[in-house]
């Protein structure tokens, strides 16, 4: 599947490139993404950030998942990622995930961006269900999500390994019904 470019009032979204990679290596090497992301370490690299990029490409290719650079509209800096990947053709549903940059956070460019691909899910790839996989210590992304409307709908206990301890993972979903543009 082609990746669209969807602009919004204050972000863009387009797909990733190659030239990306240094800021999205810097971005996964900040704690709280690394922290949060499985994939996202400290020993993420340029090349490996290179890796990330053709794998989303490719997924997307295969109509697996379609990863969004979040520009800011005002001087095109690549604030984070939006994404959906999972994406299930024949249940109509897919998983989105998010993350932001640490200097961007707190305006609600995430809110827009996490906006308009729902947007984009409801309307024209016409998935029914929407839904988000997060750490219950990722109090951010849990206010995030509920906010936008999305439902807590299930959790499990100590279901994500967080360095030597375990934490709880909470299941989030919406509807195309709930969907408020």
């Amino acid at each position: 599947m082609e990746i669209p470019r969807i602009d919004g009032e204050r972000v863009r979204l387009r797909g990733l490139r190659a030239a990306d990679a240094p800021i999205l290596a810097t971005q996964f090497r900040e704690r709280d993404i690394g922290r949060f992301l499985p994939f996202a370490r400290d020993h993420v690299t340029k090349e490996t950030a290179i890796k990330f990029i053709n794998a989303c490409r490719r997924m997307a290719r295969q109509n697996r998942s379609l990863y969004f650079a979040i520009e800011r509209s005002s001087d095109s800096a690549l604030m984070g990622v939006v994404e959906f990947k999972n994406i299930n053709r024949s249940d109509q549903n897919a998983e989105v995930g998010y993350w932001l940059g640490r200097k961007y956070r707190g305006r609600g460019y995430c809110a827009e961006a996490l906006n308009l691909v729902l947007g984009l899910a409801f309307g024209d790839m016409k998935l029914h269900r929407i839904y988000a996989v997060v750490l219950s210590e990722n109090t951010p992304s849990v206010k995030l999500l509920e906010k936008m409307g999305f439902t807590r709908e299930g959790s499990w206990r100590e279901g994500s390994r967080v360095g030597r301890r375990f934490v709880d993972v909470y299941a989030y979903g919406m509807l195309k019904r709930e969907f408020r543009a």
